[in-house]
């Protein structure tokens, strides 16, 4: 996982859960602190790194809008070309990720619903999956 994803992916957790112990979110506020200058520069860029290629890309969501529906595709693009990068977040077609969704599903590694190993495989991923998955992976108690 990038460092500096994990800020804003830390504040996520620290949002999500009161259920966290006083040393628990004195681990995250310390590890906060050291991470609080690479997370202005990565916010500022909004650029991620592709899985397989690590190529720099964006979020390009593509509305397709049918007689009665429009569904949201949550596509990234290439930040050279400008064209698909063969990537898509698994996410709700009526809705966008927030910022710290995409951070959060980068830093687990691009998973889907059948891969992000929460045992369900049915429904798309949503920001309370990507957290349990990210404390999980981060060996946070309570996970």
């Amino acid at each position: 996982m990038q460092s500096c994803e994990i800020y804003a992916i830390v504040l996520e957790v620290m949002g999500h859960y009161d259920h966290l112990t006083e040393s628990e979110v004195k681990e995250l506020n310390n590890y906060c602190d050291e991470m609080n200058e690479k997370s202005i520069e990565a916010q500022e860029a909004q650029t991620y790194k592709h899985p397989e290629t690590g190529q720099p890309v964006y979020y390009a969501p593509c509305v397709e809008h049918d007689d009665d529906v429009s569904k949201i595709w949550h596509d990234f693009r290439d930040c050279e070309t400008s064209t698909y990068a063969n990537l898509s977040m698994d996410w709700s077609p009526y809705r966008d990720p927030s910022a710290n969704d995409i951070k959060m599903w980068f830093a687990l590694g691009c998973p889907d619903r059948r891969t992000i190993g929460d045992g369900q495989t049915v429904g798309s991923l949503t920001t309370e999956r990507l957290v349990e998955a990210l404390g999980k992976s981060l060996c946070i108690a309570g996970f």
